[in-house]
């Protein structure tokens, strides 16, 4: 380029434009933990009715991996227990290179591993919290029709996710009001949308519910006469400590109507001999 001033300018815009594109990426990288917590907190109530908090969210874009710490999901309404899910770790490693594809392309998650839930099996008028939940979803993986004539969001494939360390606290009328903690065994699912090609978010995330729900189900059906046993005997407790409360109850006003009588003797002791005209 001969005009030397030209080709000065013309540097200095790309460099420009260069500058602002490093700092759009890197904010975008820095704010991602923010962008992903409220779409977790807003996503949650649209796909499955309840709201949901995430005390923090850590990301690592180059190496596809997201830790998600506190995850909390409310009971659906009608229910007693604050909470459906208490989730303290929750662990995502994604295929970098199949987000960058775009397109049509499904996102391939490599694994999902979530450690130390605590996850709440409640029964209200003859209906598990998980049966109101599963009403939300597709009963199948067939293809959902988009709302609104809204171009459908990119599918995804789930290589493996696993349950660990986990708990499962059962109340139901047979639990006579207490909640029962049982272990939840180890759960391990895998290949989810990948003979199809992918399957929607909603769809994954039915599929992950659905397995839950069932080895929950399982695990309070295998524990049925344990958890009467543990519920009657939460029951015998509590009988024996208010009986003890009672007693110390009765003993304290004892105590108390004692000391009153004393106090009264006292006092008509000391008027006595205040009393120049008394014997």
């Amino acid at each position: 380029m001969k005009n030397p001033k030209l080709r000065k300018r013309i540097l200095t815009g790309i460099g420009i434009f260069a500058a602002v594109v490093v700092i759009v990426i890197v904010g975008a990288f820095l704010f991602l933990d923010s962008i992903l917590k409220g779409a977790i907190e807003k996503g949650a109530p649209r796909i499955i009715g309840c709201k949901a908090t995430v005390e923090k969210i850590s990301v690592k874009p180059f190496s596809g991996r997201v830790l998600v710490k506190n995850l909390k999901i409310a009971s659906p309404e009608g229910y007693v227990e604050p909470e459906l899910f208490a989730i303290e770790e929750f662990r995502v490693k994604m295929d970098v290179g199949s987000v960058l594809k775009g397109g049509d392309k499904p996102i391939v998650i490599n694994e999902v591993v979530i450690t130390g839930s605590v996850i709440s099996y409640e029964v209200v008028n003859g209906k598990p919290n998980f049966e109101k939940i599963m009403e939300r979803f597709p009963k199948d993986d067939a293809p959902e029709k988009p709302k609104d004539n809204k171009k459908p969001g990119r599918k995804v494939i789930i290589d493996r996710v696993e349950f660990r360390d986990g708990t499962v606290n059962v109340r139901a009328g047979y639990t006579l009001g207490y909640g029962v903690p049982l272990p939840l065994p180890r759960l391990e699912l895998n290949d989810i949308g990948r003979a199809s090609g992918g399957v929607t978010s909603v769809q994954a995330v039915g599929n992950v519910l659905g397995h839950l729900a069932t080895s929950v189900t399982n695990l309070v059906l295998d524990s049925a006469k344990f958890i009467e046993d543990q519920a009657k005997n939460f029951a015998k407790g509590a009988l024996e400590v208010g009986k003890d409360a009672l007693n110390a109850g009765k003993e304290a006003g004892k105590a108390a109507l004692d000391a009153g009588k004393d106090a009264v003797e006292a006092t008509g002791d000391a008027l006595k001999k205040l009393n120049p005209f008394g014997k």
